[in-house]
């Protein structure tokens, strides 16, 4: 019993041996259980490092390589070959690579070859070669031959002793053996006098606390006699007012410059002015001008000048706006078209401006064409119809000046005769004076002012020596009325003072108001109808007060809006529809 039962602990455990085994197996296969070194995959990539690398030329650089399986674990048993596939360098079978001497970026050029058995993979990394230490500089060109007072630029370049170019260094330049002056850009300048200057144009510059020269050699050359003169621009073309900088230089016959020389300019053919300097300024007047600017100089008792020409257009650049009218007196309501002009400094028009229109400082309105509407506020607005326009960028606004004056009421000889009578003979006519008492029409003329004309009927019961007192029909209290050189008579013609005097207490008339101020009298017999006057009468009344229109013209004078300074008057028939206020028989005898 015992030596079986120990026989079978020891099957158990060999048992659980196998299993174990058989599940640390499907773990690695599942790659989810490290693999030993005893235990390693199948190779399946390599890599190396660094990658990328930055070598100095001539310098050295360390590569290693890593072999991996399907899973990333490292393997201990490939093998490893290096090469250089792409420039930049060599390679030792360690994978150290020693860098040329040519600078530049030589891509996937170092590889590797592993191999484990039959498989075989391969990576590759770039390689940056950087110059060297600095080791000398390069001025170009190395030699310049150069008049008095020409320039030449000069450039340099670092390099390293392999000749490879350092970028992104600055140089400090400086003349050091004569012949001239030099910018802090290398710009040498030929000083006066000639001769030979070796290396004197040097460029130094400092690199990692190393520092360099480089030097280039000048020779400087007298020039010839006084040759000719060049004014620069050959030819301008300016508006009118506008500048131009001219420029002279001497030359002798071989074209080297002769820079002592100094000018007088001057202008010989019109076109504009210039002062001493050569700055022209272009004159009004359009045109070209060929070879009217002149710049003369002497030399060694030799004289030339140089010439250049102008075109001169006109108009000149945007200078002012004019509006017109600079001013205007409106009533309000009333309208002033107003315009603008475009000029140059010289008055020139500049023609095809475009102007935008507007009110600045009250008034009234204004549309976009410059028409202005005055406002109801009486007073003087300064400057305040605007005209703004932009030409070639440069704007520029004119201003006109607004009166608007009080509404004045309209004087009575403003209103022809015809027109009174309109407004009561109808109803009168048609009840008879007796029973017509008075009449009142009140309307509103194109220039916006009220009129109230008032027809009162009475018999005359005093005549003064400019005034009539009459007792109005159905009234016992008398009233006074005073005749002006404007009041008119019916029938009748002739100043007042004349019409007057046909005038007897007694007599029955019609007492004609406009806005209180006696207008018309009309005398009314016995028996007799209020008829229009015939066309002597009516010709003479128009020779008194100036132009005036018939019933159908006026009547059409106020349905249109139109006029010219007379009041708009009511048309036949309106008096009894709309003005018979205070009648007391009006409406009886229809």
């Amino acid at each position: 019993m015992s030596t079986r039962h120990t026989m079978g602990k020891a099957g158990i455990v060999a048992v659980s041996v196998v299993a174990m085994l058989a599940l640390a197996i499907v773990l690695m296969m599942k790659g989810l259980l490290p693999a030993s070194a005893d235990t390693a995959g199948v190779l399946d990539h390599v890599t190396i490092t660094p990658s990328p690398a930055t070598v100095v030329a001539g310098a050295q650089q360390q590569f290693t390589a890593q072999a991996f399986d399907g899973n990333n674990n490292a393997l201990t048993n490939a093998t490893f070959a290096w090469a250089v596939i792409n420039g930049g360098g060599t390679i030792s079978a360690t994978g150290l690579l020693t860098a040329g001497t040519a600078a530049g970026t030589f891509a996937n050029t170092i590889q590797v070859v592993a191999t484990q058995g039959a498989i075989v993979k391969t990576a590759t990394a770039s390689v940056a070669v950087t110059p060297g230490a600095l080791d000398h500089v390069a001025v170009t060109p190395l030699t310049a031959t150069l008049p008095f007072g020409v320039t030449q630029q000069f450039a340099a370049q670092a390099f390293d002793a392999n000749n490879n170019i350092i970028a992104g260094v600055t140089f400090i330049w400086s003349a050091v053996n004569g012949g001239g002056t030099i910018s802090a850009t290398g710009l040498f300048t030929a000083g006066t006098t000639a001769g030979t200057f070796a290396n004197t144009v040097q460029a130094s510059t400092t690199v990692s606390g190393v520092t360099r020269t480089g030097n280039a050699s000048v020779i400087v050359v007298a020039p010839g006699a006084l040759d000719h003169v060049v004014v620069a621009p050959v030819t301008a073309t300016l508006a009118a007012g506008s500048t131009q900088q001219f420029t002279a230089q001497a030359f002798d016959a071989s074209n080297n410059m002769i820079t002592a020389a100094t000018f007088t300019w001057s202008v010989v053919n019109s076109g504009g002015t210039i002062n001493a300097t050569g700055l022209f300024t272009a004159g009004a007047t359009a045109g070209t001008f060929a070879n009217t600017v002149q710049a003369s100089t002497t030399v060694n008792s030799i004289t030339k000048v140089g010439n250049a020409s102008v075109i001169v257009t006109v108009p000149g650049p945007l200078d002012h706006v004019l509006v017109t009218p600079t001013s205007a007196t409106l009533a309000p309501g009333a309208m002033q078209q107003f315009s603008a002009q475009a000029f140059d400094a010289s008055n020139n028009a500049i023609p095809g401006a475009t102007f935008t229109w507007s009110v600045v400082n009250g008034g009234g309105t204004i549309s976009a064409t410059g028409l202005f509407t005055a406002g109801s506020t009486a007073g003087t607005f300064a400057n305040t119809a605007q005209a703004s326009t932009t030409v070639n960028g440069v704007t520029k606004s004119g201003k006109a000046s607004v009166t608007v004056a009080s509404a004045q009421p309209p004087q009575v000889n403003e209103v022809s005769k015809q027109v009174l009578r309109d407004t009561f003979k109808d109803l009168l006519n048609r009840v008879g004076f007796e029973r017509f008492t008075q009449v009142e029409a009140k309307f509103t003329d194109t220039q916006g002012r009220h009129l109230s004309v008032l027809s009162v009927a009475g018999t005359i019961t005093a005549l003064g020596q400019n005034s009539i007192t009459i007792v109005p029909n159905g009234s016992t209290a008398s009233q006074t009325y005073n005749v002006t050189a404007q009041t008119r008579f019916h029938p009748g013609e002739g100043n007042s003072l004349k019409e007057m005097a046909r005038l007897a207490v007694g007599d029955r008339v019609v007492i004609t108001t406009v806005n209180g101020d006696l207008a018309l009298v009309t005398s009314v017999h016995q028996g007799q109808r209020v008829e229009d006057e015939d066309d002597d009468d009516e010709d003479a009344d128009r020779d008194n007060r100036g132009p005036n229109r018939d019933r159908g013209a006026e009547a059409s004078e106020r349905h249109e809006g139109k006029g010219r300074g007379t009041a708009a008057v009511m048309p036949p028939g309106l008096a009894k529809d709309h003005s018979n206020k205070g009648n007391r028989h009006g409406d009886d005898d229809d």
